[in-house]
């Protein structure tokens, strides 16, 4: 999903530099506002992280939630990948999106979060969340999570593309797409591109 552009263009760099520098596994710095997190677990391949602000039984009871969702999708062929919880009262401090529950950095091979979409802790933030989606919760998380994996599997950066992979995977279908080039080796998923509903040679050209 969207996301503010000054945070995207300078993701890598702050992921690099804080985490080095604080010795966590994951640092997200926007202006003054960094993001500490701390390990919650892997399944298979699976890396869970969560915001240093949301409480330990919070944070295990929420990942769970989270990755009783993520059991339904294919998300082996993922690789390694990980999931970072953010605290709502975060998401808008550290420049993400406010009309986003989540955020895919492909390069970086990560996942955030907004646990607003897990939980009615914020209720404002969850209610606006499922107002704008028209969704209660557990089908907000689905499309969300299906959503962020038509990025990650597929290398789309645009919305409408990773839309269409998230929408063949809450069918049950399996997430075809076209690689680009210059991120399959980033993207080892060996898939056909039928994304579209077209020829190989469409999707291909569709995905660039």
């Amino acid at each position: 999903m969207k996301v503010a552009s000054s945070v995207s263009a300078r993701l890598a760099a702050q992921l690099s530099i804080c985490a080095f520098l604080l010795t966590l596994p994951v640092c997200w710095a926007q202006q003054d506002s960094v993001l500490r997190t701390r390990p919650a677990g892997n399944w298979t391949t699976q890396i869970f992280l969560c915001d240093t602000r949301v409480r330990l039984g919070d944070c295990t009871s929420e990942i769970e939630i989270l990755k009783s969702h993520l059991q339904a999708f294919p998300v082996a062929q993922l690789g390694s990948w990980t999931w970072v919880l953010v605290r709502s009262d975060r998401w808008k401090d550290l420049g993400l999106d406010s009309a986003s529950p989540a955020y895919t950095a492909m390069e970086d091979r990560l996942t955030l979060i907004d646990e607003s979409m897990l939980v009615e802790k914020n209720a404002p933030r969850t209610e606006e969340l499922m107002r704008k989606f028209e969704l209660p919760l557990p089908a907000l998380v689905d499309f969300a999570v299906t959503h962020e994996m038509g990025h990650a599997l597929c290398g789309f950066k645009e919305e409408g593309k990773a839309d269409a992979v998230g929408r063949r995977l809450r069918e049950g279908k399996l997430p075809y797409c076209s690689i680009p080039s210059k991120l399959r080796e980033k993207f080892p998923v060996k898939v056909q591109a039928d994304v579209w509903g077209g020829t190989q040679e469409a999707a291909v050209a569709a995905s660039k």
